[in-house]
């Protein structure tokens, strides 16, 4: 999902097909904090990663179905081309290309979560540093 049309990077933030989960999510089994289905959706998935777990609604069972099973063969070739048993399928080449764009922007993601918490941890410092009050001054000559 972008943005807008001219947009030409996705809006949120991407996760790495290879390590997600896909499930169905029971209507008896829809957590507390979703509140609910939307009106008129009727059923739901989840994608977990590592950190969290993603809750999408969807209007009914079928296509919630088929996202999961759409997600799980897309991890499944995923894998075999990171691994490289695929060399005997004939991939197109802008398989590769969009390969190439989505590890980029997991890339992207992890380098700005790494900035985020350079910066944080930075913040603390001088947060501590502040707190500690003037230090003692002495000259040495």
């Amino acid at each position: 999902k972008f943005q807008d049309r001219s947009s030409s990077v996705p809006k949120g933030c991407p996760f790495e097909v290879e390590g997600v989960n896909v499930n169905i999510v029971h209507i008896g089994d829809v957590p507390q904090f979703c509140g609910g289905l939307p009106p008129g959706y009727n059923a739901m998935f989840s994608v977990s990663t590592l950190r969290r777990n993603h809750f999408y609604a969807v209007l009914d069972s079928e296509e919630a179905m088929l996202w999961v099973r759409s997600l799980q063969e897309a991890r499944q070739e995923a894998i075999k081309r990171k691994m490289g048993h695929a060399a005997n399928m004939p991939y197109p080449n802008s398989w590769k290309y969009f390969d190439s764009l989505g590890n980029s922007l997991v890339q992207s993601k992890f380098r700005i979560r790494d900035k985020m918490e350079e910066f944080r941890l930075r913040e603390m410092e001088m947060t501590n540093f502040a707190e500690a009050g003037p230090l003692p001054g002495a000259y040495h000559g």
